[in-house]
């Protein structure tokens, strides 16, 4: 059976939590007054940062995973022999074409 996209997020999404994170990660009065308060304030830090998608950004320039690599067909403006790039990962395809990776919230 396949889903629509708006069947996927009905049934799977249940909030957005980047607000709440947000709201822990900050520093407010009383934030700090025991050990358990202090970790779930640094753990709501870590999980406010974006998180580096190196995958994302390489599928969208054309880059595809196969066998545990990553390829694609080299373009005619490049200097190289090769008909295929090969990478090890996604972020070192991204960087062979000087891409940034995607930022993804929480």
């Amino acid at each position: 059976m396949t889903r629509t996209i708006d069947q996927m997020i009905a049934s799977e999404v249940l909030c957005c939590m980047s607000s709440l994170v947000a709201t822990l990660a900050g520093d407010y009065p009383g934030s700090h007054e025991t050990r358990e308060a202090t970790d779930l304030v640094f753990q709501a830090v870590e999980l406010a940062v974006p998180i580096d998608d190196w995958e994302e950004a390489a599928i969208q320039e054309g880059w595809t995973e196969t066998n545990g690599a990553w390829e694609r067909p080299a373009r005619d403006d490049e200097d190289t022999v090769e008909r295929t790039l090969r990478r090890d990962t996604a972020q070192e395809a991204c960087e062979l074409d000087n891409l940034s990776p995607y930022a993804r919230e929480v």
